[in-house]
């Protein structure tokens, strides 16, 4: 990370500022990349001393300011601030990212009782891609909808199906 430290015009950039301004950003190392650049301003009254921190990175500008009438104790608050809204802005980042999207409409429907030939048919004449019921052979909630290569698939919920039970299911062609 690029470090820039620049002064109001009455104060003198010391050796030690900078080393320990330094110091002082090794804290940020892990959570900012070699691109990342930070920049501090100190302002120093008779007896306030301001230090403001910002930060340039692919998280976009994070900004921390502090007056403290210890310059050292202002770096160490301004620079712990600065982490901690940088941490937030990552957080904020991949939570949006990964948010789940909420459904757009809710429909409750009662599934009834049927044959799977049933089922197909109803599909068909409503024209949607599958239609859920409640299968007269396994009294289980099932769904059979239409394949991109035209036949139809049947989807069963009965967790305790065998495979050899799965392989001999009825095949509904049109």
């Amino acid at each position: 990370m690029k470090i820039t430290l620049s002064t109001a015009s009455n104060v003198d950039r010391t050796k030690a500022m900078r080393l320990y301004l330094e110091q002082a950003a090794t804290c940020l190392d892990e959570i900012t990349s070699e691109n990342d650049e930070l920049y501090c301003f100190v302002k120093i009254s008779k007896k306030q001393k301001k230090v403001r921190l910002s930060l340039k990175g692919a998280a976009g500008t994070i900004r921390s300011e502090v007056t403290h009438r210890d310059f050292y104790e202002a770096v160490d608050i301004t620079m712990s601030r600065l982490k901690e809204n940088l941490l937030k802005k990552k957080e904020r980042t991949h939570a949006k990212r990964y948010r789940k999207e909420k459904p757009h409409r809710i429909k409750a429907i009662r599934p009834e009782m049927m044959s799977v030939e049933e089922a197909a048919e109803i599909m068909r004449e409503t024209e949607y891609g599958f239609y859920l019921f409640v299968d007269e052979m396994t009294e289980q909630p099932s769904l059979v909808y239409e394949r991109e290569d035209g036949g139809y698939g049947l989807i069963r919920t009965n967790e305790e199906a065998e495979e050899a039970e799965i392989n001999d299911l009825l095949v509904i062609e049109e």
